[in-house]
C-alpha cells in the first residue's frame, strides 16, 4: 500500500493542496490506568517517525531494528510489567531475525548456522579489542534466541522473565556496534535515536565460565 499511495499524483501529509492528501497510522495498544486497572486500549499514531523511516522500513532489516528501538526506548519510559509482558511477546522473533540479517552481511560466506556465526563473531570482537567479555556477549543472545524466537505458544506464562527483555534488547544493539560501529550510528540516524542510549556497559571478562558447546 505504500508503495502504491507512492503513485498516486499530489504529496503526503495533511498541508497539501492538490491531488490526493495521504498518512500513514500505526494501530498499537497502550495501557491506561482506569478505575484502579491497567486496562488495554487501541491507539492510532502517525507512523513511522520520519520521512527517511518510511521510505526505509519496505526493508524487513530497517524495519525490526527501528521496532527494536523502540521497544527499549518504551521500557525506558515505562518499566511497568504489563509493558515488559508485551515486549516478551512481540520481540524475540524480531531481535532473533534482526542479528541473523546483520550476521548474514558480515559474515556472508558462513555456513555454521546462527550458532556458528555467532561464535565467529565472538572470535572477531576479542581480536579486535572488545572491553567486555565477548563470549558472556555472544552466549547471552545465542542462548536468548534459541529459548525463545519462534516459540510454539503465545501464552504469557511459557515466556522467559520478562525482566530479561529490556537487558537482552540493549545487548544485541551492543553486539552490533562492537562490530560495526558506523554500520550501527547510521541506522541510529536512520531512525533518529541516540546511539549511546541504546547501549549497555561492557561487563567484564570471566575467566572462570566455561564453554557451552550445545549453544
Amino acid at each position: 500500500w505504500d508503495i502504491q499511495i507512492d503513485g498516486l499524483t499530489g504529496s503526503r501529509g495533511p498541508n497539501n493542496n492538490k491531488g490526493y492528501t495521504s498518512n500513514t497510522y500505526e494501530l498499537a495498544s497502550h495501557y491506561c490506568h482506569i478505575q484502579g486497572e491497567f486496562i488495554r486500549t487501541p491507539v492510532l499514531s502517525a507512523w513511522p517517525p520520519n520521512e527517511n523511516v518510511r521510505k526505509k522500513v519496505r526493508s524487513s532489516y530497517h524495519h525490526a531494528f527501528m521496532t527494536a528501538a523502540y521497544a527499549h526506548n518504551e521500557l525506558m519510559n515505562d518499566s511497568s510489567m504489563e509493558k515488559k509482558l508485551d515486549a516478551t511477546l512481540l520481540y524475540p522473533n524480531v531481535l532473533r531475525r534482526l542479528l541473523e540479517t546483520f550476521l548474514a552481511f558480515k559474515t556472508p560466506a558462513s555456513n555454521n548456522g546462527f550458532a556458528g556465526a555467532m561464535r565467529d563473531m565472538g572470535a572477531k570482537l576479542e581480536s579486535m579489542g572488545y572491553q567486555g567479555d565477548p563470549n558472556a556477549l555472544r552466549l547471552e543472545l545465542t542462548r536468548f534466541t534459541h529459548a525463545y524466537s519462534h516459540a510454539d505458544s503465545p501464552e504469557t506464562d511459557t515466556v522467559m522473565n520478562p525482566d530479561e527483555i529490556g537487558s537482552t534488547i540493549t545487548a544485541v544493539f551492543t553486539f552490533m556496534n562492537a562490530i560495526d560501529q558506523d554500520h550501527f550510528r547510521g541506522l541510529c540516524q536512520l531512525i533518529g535515536a541516540d546511539p549511546k542510549q541504546l547501549l549497555q556497559e561492557p561487563k567484564p571478562k570471566d575467566n572462570t565460565r566455561k564453554e557451552v558447546h550445545n549453544v
